[in-house]
């Protein structure tokens, strides 16, 4: 997987992505209402995120919002959304990989397609169709979220994007901060003990599910001595602190999962 998704990939995607975000802020103007607010999930972040990662897997635009109301379903949690939609994405990945299959284009879904795993096994469909639904359905949701939960954490503390707005350079590091402080994965996916063990003073059975907790790994005192009372204020969340490690997607110095593409 690593092999078909690199950075350099992301990189050369980068003209494209400014081109639809500044499309996409331009029309924000005529998205607003009679009361002059504008709903920036809806107009921004969702059609940003969405056509990005369709584009980079190579799924074709005229079928974005199919794919946005199938990652609606799945945020939805509602069993009788995701027993329709789940079965109708699995056939539309597979008639998308044979499609490909016969003619490979520069995308992710057809290097997919060429790569082959450490024994020189190619990945069967089965596992090409999980790394697409794994990559759409996560790879927008959770950037179009973040987008929102950034916008809102900026507009509520206009010192710090006062300080962003006259040091641009400061950028890539309030991202980071963002991820921390209002990043959009909540929770990783269970995990299951294979063996009795501790942790932190509580024991864990053999086969007892782990529920690991991003956002409070993020807020954890011991890790940011002395800053517990302050997080509580508004007016005192800087936003270009360096982040040291945080596990908005991943565990930041010694990652156990590295993000794809990263």
């Amino acid at each position: 997987m690593t092999r078909a998704f690199t950075a350099r990939r992301i990189l050369d995607l980068r003209p494209a992505i400014e081109q639809i975000a500044d499309r996409l802020l331009d029309e924000l103007p005529h998205r607003a209402g009679q009361d002059g607010t504008v709903d920036l999930l809806e107009h921004y972040a969702y059609p940003l995120s969405i056509t990005v990662i369709c584009r980079l897997v190579g799924i074709p635009a005229v079928d974005l919002e199919r794919w946005r109301e199938w990652g609606g379903d799945l945020v939805s949690m509602r069993p009788e959304r995701l027993q329709h939609s789940f079965p109708v994405m699995i056939d539309y990945c597979h008639q998308l990989i044979e499609q490909r299959r016969a003619a490979l284009r520069d995308d992710l879904l057809s290097e997919l397609i060429r790569a082959q795993d450490d024994d020189g096994g190619r990945l069967s469909d089965t596992e090409t169709v999980t790394m697409v639904l794994t990559l759409v359905l996560a790879g927008h949701e959770t950037s179009t979220h973040l987008i929102g939960n950034g916008t809102a954490a900026l507009l509520t503390h206009p010192d710090q994007l006062a300080r962003l707005k006259g040091n641009p350079a400061l950028l890539p590091r309030a991202v980071h901060e963002l991820m921390r402080w209002c990043g959009s994965v909540q929770v990783a996916r269970l995990r299951y003990a294979v063996e009795d063990l501790e942790i932190a003073g509580t024991r864990v059975a053999r086969g007892d599910a782990v529920q690991p907790v991003l956002v409070s790994a993020n807020f954890d005192p011991r890790h940011w001595p002395g800053r517990r009372a302050r997080w509580r204020s508004p007016g005192c969340w800087p936003a270009t602190r360096i982040s040291r490690s945080r596990t908005a997607i991943r565990r930041g110095n010694a990652p156990t999962c590295r993000a794809v593409g990263g």
